[in-house]
């Protein structure tokens, strides 16, 4: 009794998994059934698959094997001269089957013909069709019967509906079929539009229309003031990069290391003027670079400069001081507010 209640269990268990395994439900791994989808998936023969399998042919019989979506269409032709199953198959004629026509070759198309004298060998259609010829012009019974049964997958010319050139060879590609074909860059997914960074610039090429938009990248390696970006080896050369080494005396600068790498001078610093202002602490004009001048008040150097032209930068002036020896010059410094 204790067995049978055991086998009882197991039937019972392997009865729910098999139902869960058909319907797509159970726990996460379980076998998830995609017949009815429309697409052929792998292991499927059809979707959507056929029912019955009529052809309308008088000389065949019709069975519809397998189910769901394995399910097929076999045709078999009669060969047998039998009366009455509305059949006349080719090694027959109206001696040996009252199906056959009597009258065949009169140019009418009597009862139990399907032509005469017109009647025209059976060709298919395209790739995917297959075509097979009952009966015979001899007879005026020739019928044609046409069925599409290709696969995916498959090099034989044809491209099934529901397959695409993603599984099968023969089917070109097809903008918004949701498959990315060869040739094709995206497909349902295409940009539109292409954002770039501070140091590239992105420009779309190609069409969402017909599947070729793509971005393209282009990196920025040029050294240029004013666009965001600092590229590898600007550093001192794009005011981009931040801190940018002064050039000489009252240059902008923005801490005192700037000053020092531009000047090469330990006394260098960066005074808190307006934009900075890269000067060396002096005693007198010969510790200033170039036409720079030392100012006796703060004993620092200050840019020489044309008090006509007024040639300082925006913030500064040109302005006449004593040196440490009182000759007078002028250099330029902070405007006063």
């Amino acid at each position: 009794m204790r067995n049978a209640t055991l086998l009882l269990v197991l039937a019972t268990a392997l009865a729910g998994c098999l139902q869960s395994r058909e319907s797509g439900g159970g726990a996460p791994g379980t076998a998830v059934n995609k017949c009815g989808n429309g697409v052929v998936d792998l292991g499927e023969l059809c979707d959507p698959c056929p029912t019955s399998c009529d052809d309308g042919i008088a000389c065949t019989t019709d069975t519809l094997v397998g189910s769901g979506c394995r399910a097929t269409c076999e045709y078999e032709a009669i060969n047998l001269c039998v009366p009455g199953d509305s059949c006349c198959p080719n090694a027959c004629n109206a001696g040996l089957d009252s199906d056959c026509s009597a009258s065949c070759g009169d140019g009418t198309v009597d009862e139990n013909e399907t032509c005469d004298g017109d009647c025209e060998d059976c060709v298919a259609p395209d790739a995917c069709t297959t075509v097979t010829q009952y009966g015979s012009a001899n007879n005026c019974t020739l019928e044609c019967a046409y069925s599409s049964g290709a696969q995916c997958g498959l090099a034989d010319g044809c491209c099934p509906p529901g397959c695409s050139s993603a599984n099968d060879p023969d089917c070109m590609s097809t903008c918004g079929d949701g498959f990315v074909d060869p040739g094709e860059t995206c497909d349902g997914d295409c940009p539109t539009s292409c954002t770039s960074s501070n140091c590239s610039t992105a420009m779309l090429v190609g069409d969402a229309m017909t599947c070729t938009a793509t971005c393209t990248t282009t990196l920025i390696t040029m050294c240029a003031d004013g666009d965001t970006c600092c590229p590898e080896g600007c550093d001192g050369m794009d005011d981009d990069c931040g801190v940018v080494p002064a050039g000489g005396v009252g240059d902008p600068c923005t801490d005192q290391p700037s000053c020092s790498a531009a000047l090469m001078n330990e006394l260098a610093t960066c005074l808190p003027f307006q934009d900075g202002y890269c000067t060396i602490v002096c005693d007198e004009n010969a510790d200033c670079p170039g036409d720079a001048r030392c100012d006796g008040s703060g004993f620092v150097c200050g840019d020489i400069c044309d008090s006509e032209l007024q040639d300082c930068r925006t913030g500064y002036v040109c302005a006449q001081h004593l040196d440490v020896t009182e000759s007078p010059y002028f250099t330029c410094l902070p405007q006063p507010e």
